[in-house]
C-alpha cells in the first residue's frame, strides 16, 4: 500500500488528538510533544544499529523521539488511532478538515528548518524580563533576536517563499517552572491561530498564514509600524527614539482603523488592548496606517472577573464598543508622541476628541448611540 503525505499523516494525528482533547487529557499530553515524529515514524526504515543501541539502555535514559520509545507509544495507541480512522470511513467533512489540515502543514514544513532555533532559544529565554534585548545578544548571539515580544510569545520574522518577511510568533515558557505547560500553550496558541482565519480577508488586521499543533508556533503576515508601549527591556534609548512617530494619523486612517475593529466584532473577534488599556496589539505606520496584531473571541466577563482588579482580559473581556471607546485614549496617547514643544497638550487632546467623536457620529452611529447608553463619558 502506498504511503500517505507526511502532511496527511500528520493532519491525521493532529485531529486525533484534537478529538480526545475532552475525553482522554492525559493521552493528549503524553501524544502532543512528540506528534510530528510519532505520526511519521516507520518502523520498517529504523536502522537496526540505533535500535540495538537504544536496547541497550536504561528505560530512563531513552531518547523521547527514538525508535523505540516511538514505536512503545505507538504501540500503545495504535488499535484507538485505527478505530477511530474507521469511525470516520465516508464522512466528507472530515476529510474536507483533513486537507485544510495537510495544507497548513505543507505550509508550515516550508519555515520549519529556519524556526528551529528560535523555538528552542524560546525555551531557554523563558520568562526573563529585565534587558530581554541584552539578555538574548548574550545568550544566543547566533540566533536572530525577536521584533516584538508580548505577555506569552516572542516575535521574530521569517523569510516565505518568494523572498518576503513573515512574522513567526512563539509561545514563551519558562520549562524550568512549569516543564509540562508547553503542551497547554501550544494547545491555546493552536487554537487562536483557529480563529484567526474568521479575520480572513479584512483590512487592516495581520492575517494568518499557517500554525503548527505541536509547538503552537503562528505565522502571520509582517505588520508595518510600531506599538505605543515597548516592552519594559526590549528597547534601548536610542531604538526609542527611532520608533517615535513624526506625524498624527490622517482622518482616513483612522476610519479605517475604527472599521477593521467593528468587522472584527461582526465575526466574534475583539482586539486585545491590554489589561492596563495600554494597546499594545495596535501598530501604527505613518505611510500604511493602523494594524491589529493580536485579537481574539469575544467572551463576556462575569461580574466577579470584572471586580477582580487581577483578572487578565487582555483579549477577551471587552466587546466593540467599549474597545472603540478607548480608542479615542489611544488616539490620545499616540498624539502625545507628535506634539511639538510650541503645541499646548491639552488644546490638541481636545481637537482629538471633539474629531473622534466626529467620526464616531458621521461613520459609526449605532456604536456612536451605545455609548451614550452605557453613559460613557467623552472628555
Amino acid at each position: 500500500m502506498r504511503r500517505k503525505p507526511d502532511e496527511m499523516l500528520l493532519a491525521q494525528g493532529q485531529q486525533f488528538v484534537l478529538d480526545n482533547l475532552t475525553t482522554n487529557q492525559e493521552m493528549v499530553r503524553e501524544l502532543l510533544p512528540i506528534l510530528r515524529e510519532l505520526c511519521l515514524f516507520d518502523p520498517d526504515k529504523v536502522d537496526e544499529a540505533q535500535r540495538k543501541r537504544e536496547s541497550e539502555q536504561a528505560p530512563g535514559e531513552l531518547d523521547p523521539k527514538g525508535p523505540l520509545m516511538l514505536q512503545s507509544i505507538r504501540d500503545d495507541y495504535f488499535g484507538t488511532y485505527v478505530e477511530w480512522l474507521r469511525s470516520h470511513q465516508g464522512d466528507e467533512g472530515f476529510k474536507e478538515v483533513l486537507a485544510e489540515m495537510a495544507e497548513n502543514n505543507k505550509k508550515f514544513d516550508f519555515f520549519r528548518l529556519q524556526l528551529l532555533p528560535l523555538i528552542e532559544a524560546t525555551k531557554l529565554m523563558g520568562y526573563n524580563e529585565k534587558n530581554l534585548m541584552e539578555y538574548w545578544s548574550k545568550l544566543f548571539p547566533a540566533v536572530p533576536a525577536p521584533i516584538g515580544v508580548g505577555a506569552t510569545s516572542l516575535v521574530f520574522t521569517a523569510t516565505d517563499k518568494q523572498g518576503g518577511q513573515v512574522a513567526v510568533k512563539v509561545p514563551r515558557v519558562s520549562l524550568d517552572v512549569a516543564p509540562n505547560a508547553l503542551p497547554s500553550i501550544a494547545l491555546l496558541n493552536y487554537f487562536q491561530a483557529e480563529m484567526m482565519k474568521r479575520a480572513r480577508g479584512i483590512p487592516g488586521v495581520a492575517q494568518l498564514i499557517c500554525a503548527d499543533l505541536q509547538t503552537g508556533v503562528q505565522i502571520q503576515t509582517l505588520a508595518k509600524g510600531y506599538s505605543l508601549t515597548p516592552y519594559p527591556g526590549f528597547f534601548d534609548e536610542a531604538d526609542k527614539a527611532r520608533h517615535r512617530f513624526t506625524a498624527f494619523p490622517t482622518e482616513e486612517q483612522i476610519i479605517s482603523f475604527m472599521r477593521a475593529i467593528c468587522a472584527l466584532g461582526e465575526r466574534g473577534l475583539v482586539p486585545g488592548i491590554g489589561k492596563k488599556i495600554n494597546y499594545p496589539n495596535f501598530l501604527f505606520d505613518e505611510k500604511t496606517g493602523f494594524t491589529i496584531v493580536d485579537y481574539a473571541e469575544y467572551t463576556p466577563l462575569s461580574d466577579e472577573q470584572k471586580k477582580d482588579k487581577e483578572f487578565f482580559f487582555q483579549s477577551t473581556g471587552r466587546d466593540t464598543t467599549e474597545v472603540l471607546f478607548y480608542v479615542r485614549d489611544y488616539l490620545k496617547k499616540l498624539s502625545s508622541q507628535v506634539i511639538d514643544k510650541k503645541s499646548r497638550p491639552q488644546r490638541v487632546r481636545l481637537r482629538i476628541t471633539k474629531q473622534y467623536e466626529k467620526i464616531l457620529q458621521e461613520h459609526f452611529p449605532e456604536q456612536y448611540a451605545e455609548m451614550f447608553a452605557r453613559q460613557y463619558e467623552f472628555k
